[in-house]
């Protein structure tokens, strides 16, 4: 029984733990958030952020495929989980997601959009 207005102050409150390096107090707001509201993507791609600076990429990679699920044109899950499956050498799955990302972008993913094009002429297109 929260309201949107709670749910946001929480949200912020997790992401200015994050950014503080604050992983573990973020992590455990993002997955009540995630129980509370599991349709929300930003609350998936913030767990996916927190995973990947645990060193977690199995984790991430789910919390990335969640977001996607829930928003499937939100570009910036497939650009995060594409950076982790660079990072993984999953080549493969790498050039999906930036297709996908590059695919679904729209006139305010500018920055993402050239992110997902330079990733994607990093590792070569195939």
């Amino acid at each position: 029984g929260l309201s949107e207005e709670e749910l946001y102050a929480l949200a912020a409150q997790g992401y200015f733990l994050f950014l503080q390096g604050k992983t573990e107090p973020a992590r455990i707001i993002f997955e009540g958030l995630v129980a509370i509201d599991p349709k929300s993507a930003y609350y998936y791609r913030a767990l996916g952020a927190i995973y990947w600076r645990l060193k977690e990429p199995q984790k991430a990679i789910k919390q990335f495929t969640y977001a996607i699920r829930v928003a499937p044109r939100e570009v910036s899950s497939y650009v995060n989980r594409a950076e982790i499956y660079v990072s993984l050498k999953q080549f493969t799955d790498a050039r999906a997601d930036l297709k996908a990302a590059i695919t679904n972008a729209g006139p305010f993913d500018g920055p993402l959009l050239q992110k997902a094009r330079a990733i994607l002429a990093m590792i070569g297109e195939r």
